[in-house]
Order: C-alpha cells, then structure tokens, then sequence
C-alpha cells in the first residue's frame, strides 16, 4: 500500500509539472500573439533600416490626421517578391489612422480584383507589382509602380540622370491626398476641332494627373461650358471654331479665364476665327517652319528642325532659368510675330530662337535647306500674355507654337518639358495643386568615412605600432618565465 502511495504521488508531480509547463506555453504564446496584434495594430516596431524607409514625417502625420474618408491600399506583388520595406510602411499608414486600410493581394489568383475595386480604374495602369490607392467617398484611385518610389538627379558632368533617393512616404502620402480630395485643380481641354486626341495627349495628361491635376474635356458643339476658373487648353487645332464658340470663348476669358494655345507649323492657315482669338492676345502666327542655321549648333539637337529654344526669364520662368532647367527640344516649331505695343496687354516673350530662317512647306517637299526667298532672323517661339479688359478683369494666356513639347514621353525624360509644363500651368493658375515635399530617403547605404585625413594616418600608425608593443610585452614575459 505504502509503494502504491508512493507511485501515485510521482505521478500527480509529474502531472502537476506537465500542466505548469503547458500553462507557461500556452501564457508565452498568448503574450506573443498578443504584442504581434499590439504591434501591427500601433506599429511599434522600431525602425533599424540605415536609411528609416518604413518611417512617417511631420507632414504624413498631418494628411492623416485630417482625414476623413476611408481609404484602401491593395498591394498587388508577384509571390516571393514582396517589398518588405513598402509593406512595413504600410502597416504604419494602418497604425497612424483608421481610415487607412490595406490588402496584400496576387493578381493571378484574384483576376476580377480591379474591376471590384472602381469603375473608374484603367485596367491598362495596373501591374501585377504595384499599388492601388482607392478612396472610398470619391470613388477616385491612383495606381503606384517601382517608378514612383525613385527620385532621379541630373549630373551636370557626366550629362546623365542617376538615383538619388527613395520616395515611397512622399508617393503613397500625396496619393492618399489625390484620392481624398474634395476637389481638385482642373484643366479644361477644348475638343471637336481635330485638336490632339487622347492617345497624342496621354503623356501630358499622366504628367499633370501624377501631379494631382484633374483634366476635363469640353466639345461645345453639345452645349458643354466652360468655367473661368479652369484654365483651358487648345491644342494644335485642324479646324476653326464658329462665331457662335468664338462668343463662348470670349465670355470665358472675360470673366478671368486662361488660354494655354498650342500650334504647329502645319498647322492650317484657314482658321480665321481662331487667328483672331490669338491676335487678341498679342499672338501672330508665322508661316513656315524654323530651321536653325547651321552653324548655330548650341540652338538645335541633332537636326536643325529639331530646336534648342533659348529661355527668358519671366515670372513664370524664373525659378527655371536659376536652376538651371532651361533645356528643352521643339521638334518642328512655328514662329510668332514680336508682340507689338498695347496698352490693354502685358506680353512676354519666354522662348526664342537662335539666328534660324522660315522655311515654307507649302510645296510639300521634305527638303529643309535654306531658299532664297525665306525669311531670317531670331523669333519668339512662346509667348505668355495678360490681358486687361476695362472692368478691371484680367485674363492670361500662353501660346508655343509646337506640341510634340509638351506631349512626347522621351522629352520628359531627357529635357525639362515637364518642369517647363508645370511652371505654365502655375503661372495660369488653376487652383492649388496637391504637392507634399518629403525629402527622398538614401537609395545607397552611405559609406563609413573619416572626414579628416590626419585620424586616418594616426591609425594607419597606431596599428601596427600596437601590435609590435604587444609583440614585445609576450616576448619579454616569455624571457622572465
């Protein structure tokens, strides 16, 4: 009976030891399921990264604060190459406000996921490696790619763009603010006579909507009105407008509506009602097209049709030309008059030309060279004009006889058309963009340095002379032993 007892008391230790083990299990599991959903949900993880990725600003901080509509980011990664560092940011988006939500998804294993997300999404923007931001209120989206987390500079020397930072705070910050907007600043584009379409215009249109622009197109054939307080573009029309759009045209600009005009040197010369709309801003076409002389090699690019205008600095230029962002290609360019004198017009010439003749192409021949009868000199290539009516009104407008300018891709690459386009649009004033400036975060681990060159030879000295002290000490020791 004795031996039994003793058993069974073995036993109920062991029991009692299996149960505290399983409880100390079970409790460290709970804590750490528990600080995993703490963390997630407040983002409490410490930042490491040499260059602070997954960290928010002062000015992230505010945008969030100020919501109020809900936002959902769906992160869209191929399986096995998910950035890390852009999830991480994520979860801090999630942690900062309730309003921000996000999704990881696989687009091959949800393939109708974009038609659930807007009716107003274009399937074409969207990658299998991307984000999409939707806000929920005005069913309005922006789709991010590894092109928007890339900020680039211009090296001066070596005449190339290079990586110099990461903006994946800025990119998803000012995309929360686009897709939660209120309202936004809005560009109106007249449409109806064979102006460029959406496809000659697709560049320009992502440019301004990547810089948090609304573009509206306007056929006022069907009744459609214009607002003043949109500026409006006319790009390179084939056709003229009739008295009647002349009339609505003219009521717009009367109440303090802008003009940005774009033409091109074959373009049509029967537009009478349109020609007289440009004279009324000081603006007189020329015939032909500007070819540089050849000689005047800084003032073309390859071909002398293809031009390298000269850039004066205006108000609406000046920030440019100190910055040194003056470079930019007219590939086929028409010529304007000099503004003449007016008292009820402040003109501005902002582009112009080197020492080039007008080559008529009237004939139809592809031949460039310069002919006798062809008109030289130096001419304004833009023009930027305020106009003043007698109540006191103002109205402005630019004009640039090219487009390919404002609408070629490799352009925006390579030259500053879109800075050139932005300070145009600025200048015109169509309301306060949305633009956050969040200073791009190190794209390269920076090196370790030592600044002054004499602690580098110090040490280069101390080394080995330290090394040959303690050589000396184990000898001598050895010698004592």
């Amino acid at each position: 009976m004795k031996r039994r007892f003793s058993l069974s008391a073995r036993h109920r230790l062991g029991g009692t030891a299996m149960i505290a083990t399983l409880l100390v299990l079970a409790l460290a599991a709970s804590i750490i399921l528990l600080a995993d959903a703490l963390e997630k949900k407040h983002a409490l993880r410490i930042d490491l990264s040499f260059n602070n990725a997954t960290s928010q600003g002062e000015q992230t901080q505010r945008v969030l604060n100020e919501l109020n509509s809900d936002v959902h980011i769906y992160a869209l990664f191929t399986p096995g190459q998910e950035d890390r560092s852009l999830i991480g940011l994520l979860e801090r988006y999630a942690a900062a406000s309730p309003h921000i939500t996000y999704s990881i998804e696989n687009l091959l294993q949800n393939p109708t996921l974009i038609q659930n997300i807007s009716s107003s999404l274009n399937d074409g923007d969207v990658t299998s490696d991307c984000l999409i931001i939707h806000g929920k209120q005005a069913d309005r989206t922006r789709i991010l790619n590894g092109a928007d987390y890339i900020a680039h500079s211009y090296d001066q020397e070596t005449g190339s763009y290079y990586v110099s930072g990461l903006t994946y705070e800025q990119s998803v910050t000012e995309a929360i603010a686009y897709v939660t907007a209120d309202a936004l600043p809005t560009i109106q584009v007249l449409t109806g006579h064979g102006e460029l379409d959406e496809t000659s215009t697709a560049a320009m249109e992502k440019l301004l909507t990547d810089y948090n622009f609304s573009l509206r197109r306007v056929d006022l054939s069907r009744a459609e009105t214009l607002i003043p307080e949109e500026p409006l573009m006319i790009l390179s029309p084939q056709k003229d407008i009739t008295p009647e759009q002349v009339a609505l045209i003219d009521d717009f600009v009367r109440a303090g509506g802008a003009l940005f005009i774009t033409v091109d040197f074959n373009a049509s010369t029967q537009t009478p009602q349109l020609d007289a709309l440009y004279r009324s801003y000081g603006f007189e076409r020329k015939a032909g097209l500007v070819v540089a002389e050849p000689a005047e090699v800084e003032s073309y690019y390859n071909s002398p049709a293809m031009l390298m205008p000269y850039m004066e600095a205006v108000d609406a230029t000046a920030g440019l030309v100190s910055a040194k962002q003056t470079t930019l290609i007219l590939a086929g360019a028409a010529a304007f008059e000099m503004p003449a004198s007016n008292p009820q017009l402040t003109t501005q010439v902002i582009l112009k030309s080197g020492n080039v003749y007008l080559r008529d192409m009237s004939d139809g021949a592809d031949d460039i060279t310069k002919q006798p009868n062809d008109e030289t000199g130096v001419f304004p290539l833009a023009i930027l004009s305020e106009r003043v009516f007698d109540d006191g009104t103002r109205s402005k407008a630019f004009i640039i006889g090219n487009s390919s300018v404002f609408t070629d891709s490799w352009l925006y690459q390579n030259t500053y058309s879109a800075e050139f386009l932005l300070s145009i649009i600025g200048y015109l004033n169509p309301g306060e963009p949305i633009r956050i400036q969040i200073a791009p975060k190190d794209a390269i681990r920076p090196p370790m340095r030592v600044e002054r060159l004499w602690l580098n030879q110090l040490v280069l000295v101390l080394l080995p002379g330290l090394v040959a002290l303690a050589g000396i000490y184990v000898t001598v020791s050895r010698k004592r032993l």
